[in-house]
């Protein structure tokens, strides 16, 4: 972010990847004060130099606060000035309830967003290749207007390659404030019946992955913020009020690395020094 407060730029792709062709995404999310943290994964993803990189929200500790956001913006300068950089909005990047003097999405130069998107919100899509990004704003899950354009946004891609959607508070987690059961209730149907390749959550500050009701999840909120335990399921801890499918779950600060192959998807997780946090695990793609 400029000192004038105008939109942090957006870098090209530095060759626009064709139809078919591998395409990389670096995934990470949920920053807020962890700047040293956050400056160790920005390093590696500057390494890895992925096609471009989608954040989970909560990127900042406080929305309305120009030096978070400055803070922010200083750590990620090495990385958005070489790839494209994507992010969903979190309920910290809000700021206090009914203050959005400075909105997140006034902070980005982003994909333009449906015409009846009300002002703050941020839902919006894009394509690279044949690859179809959606990015959702789960402050505004009981917002008919997205859910609607949801389902017309995905019905447009059904002949992408994959379907990769991104939301800050996801329907399945095990951390402190588990799944949102209207994100499970109002739009996993949807993203079933669209066949959404993979769907990329935060909120709950941990590594998750699993499957649930036809729908594979990721939830990547280990960019930073203080973690959580992982509070049911596993050895120690009761058992969870409810399935969520999970295969991994750990309480680590990490980044993933998505590389969408023609009939396969491959995803990485990796931790702050580019070790593996855990194997690469596969899922198909769409066609």
């Amino acid at each position: 972010l400029s000192v004038d407060g105008a939109p942090a730029p957006a870098a090209a792709f530095a060759t626009t990847p064709a139809a078919g062709e591998v395409i990389r995404i670096g995934a990470y999310g949920d920053v807020r004060g962890g700047h040293r943290v956050h400056a160790q994964l920005i390093a590696r993803l500057v390494a890895e130099a992925p096609d471009l990189v989608v954040a989970s929200g909560d990127l900042v500790l406080r929305g309305t606060d120009d030096a978070d956001w400055q803070q922010f913006f200083a750590v990620t300068a090495p990385l958005m000035a070489a790839v494209p950089y994507y992010p969903a909005v979190g309920n910290h990047d809000l700021g206090k309830t009914g203050d959005l003097a400075r909105r997140v999405t006034d902070q980005f130069a982003l994909p333009p967003g449906p015409a009846d998107r009300p002002p703050g919100a941020g839902w919006y899509s894009f394509d690279v290749a044949d690859v179809h990004l959606v990015m959702l704003d789960s402050n505004a899950y009981d917002d008919a207007r997205q859910r609607a354009w949801l389902e017309a946004d995905l019905l447009a891609a059904a002949g992408a390659r994959a379907i990769v959607v991104v939301t800050h508070d996801g329907p399945f987690a095990r951390g402190t404030h588990g799944g949102n059961q209207q994100a499970v209730r109002d739009y996993v149907p949807i993203l079933v019946r669209h066949r959404v390749t993979l769907l990329i959550s935060g909120h709950d500050h941990l590594y998750q992955r699993g499957e649930q009701d036809g729908l594979p999840y990721m939830v990547s909120g280990g960019g930073g913020a203080p973690l959580y335990r992982v509070r049911c399921g596993v050895a120690g801890r009761p058992r969870c009020a409810r399935p969520d499918g999970m295969d991994q779950a750990r309480s680590e600060h990490h980044y993933a690395i998505i590389s969408v192959y023609p009939a396969h998807v491959e995803v990485c997780p990796r931790q702050p020094d580019g070790a593996p946090l855990e194997p690469c695990w596969r899922l198909p793609t769409r066609r």
